[in-house]
């Protein structure tokens, strides 16, 4: 069965081209690459779907508005030349769902993962790098389940719920008026840091 393939400018066209339809991206065979070069934003009702695919992208990765970014069963490149170079932000009521995927760089350089203003955030059986941090600011949700992270900051009345999950930053998890919720879960090296 064929199905959509969209890569390259071809899908810069498209996310810029369509505001409220949903654009569903599904792969012919398992293990293909796409190159993304350019940020990728996400924005209106928007439903950004990276499947059974290493996907690499060089520039943001902005999710907002109601928009949804769905990463499943694959593997997402932020393709980084130097720490912070670029970062995954969800903003207002948008969406990243990662479930059985790992988010990671080509080298050891740091990226950030932020959601904000009410945004939302599931990583279900995924792996965020070494050097990956995830962050919630201003009423965010974040939910980290049987998942692995670096470090997870939560902030502004963000509420990180963190489930049978390994965290191995030097502060693992640090807060500051918010809503943390840990439960039977491997933190390493600090483990919990209350930043005042």
């Amino acid at each position: 069965m064929v199905r959509n393939v969209v890569s390259g400018s071809i899908l810069t066209m498209l996310l810029i081209g369509i505001s409220t339809m949903a654009l569903k991206i599904t792969l012919v065979e398992a293990d293909q690459t796409i190159i993304h070069v350019g940020d990728l934003i996400i924005d209106g009702n928007q439903t950004f779907l990276i499947e059974n695919c290493t996907y690499v992208q060089t520039g943001d990765i902005v999710v907002k508005d109601n928009a949804t970014l769905l990463i499943g069963d694959s593997k997402l490149i932020l393709n980084l030349t130097m720490n912070y170079e670029y970062s995954i932000l969800a903003h207002d009521n948008a969406t990243i769902l990662s479930q059985n995927s790992t988010i990671t760089t080509p080298t050891r350089l740091v990226f950030d993962i932020h959601f904000f203003e009410g945004s939302h955030g599931l990583f279900k059986y995924s792996n965020v790098s070494l050097h990956g941090d995830i962050g919630g600011f201003g009423h965010s949700l974040i939910s980290i389940v049987s998942s692995q992270a670096f470090e997870v900051r939560s902030y502004e009345y963000s509420n990180v719920i963190i489930r049978n999950s390994s965290l191995w930053g030097a502060s693992s998890i640090a807060w500051e008026m918010s809503f943390p919720q840990v439960y039977s879960n491997m933190l390493t090296q600090d483990h919990l840091s209350l930043l005042s």
